[in-house]
C-alpha cells in the first residue's frame, strides 16, 4: 500500500508524515509550520535523540507499515507533549 499525499492545508500540529513513500522510513511529528512558506518543521526520536529538521518536500501520511518500521529501528514515535516549541 502506497502513502497517500498530504496537502499543505491538511497540516497540523502533531500529525505523523513521513518524507518518503519508502517502506524503511522515519515517521516524523509537525512541529511548526511556516507562515507564508512551504516549510515545516519536523521532529523525531532517534534512540533517545531529541531530532528537528525544516523540510520542504511532499509528505505523506505514514502507512502501518512505515510506522511498523521506524518504531522497530528508530524507536518511539514523537508525541506531541515532547515537541520542543519555536
Amino acid at each position: 500500500m502506497k502513502p497517500k499525499k498530504i496537502k499543505r492545508s491538511d497540516l497540523y500540529v502533531g500529525r505523523l508524515v513521513v518524507c518518503s513513500d519508502h517502506t524503511q522510513v522515519q515517521v516524523r511529528t509537525v512541529a511548526y509550520l511556516f507562515p507564508d512558506s512551504s516549510m515545516v518543521d519536523v521532529q523525531w526520536y532517534e534512540g533517545t535523540n531529541h531530532c528537528s529538521q525544516g523540510v520542504d518536500c511532499q509528505l505523506y501520511e505514514p502507512t502501518l507499515a512505515q510506522i511498523e518500521y521506524s518504531i522497530q529501528f528508530n524507536g518511539k514515535l514523537m508525541p506531541v507533549q515532547d515537541l520542543l516549541d519555536f
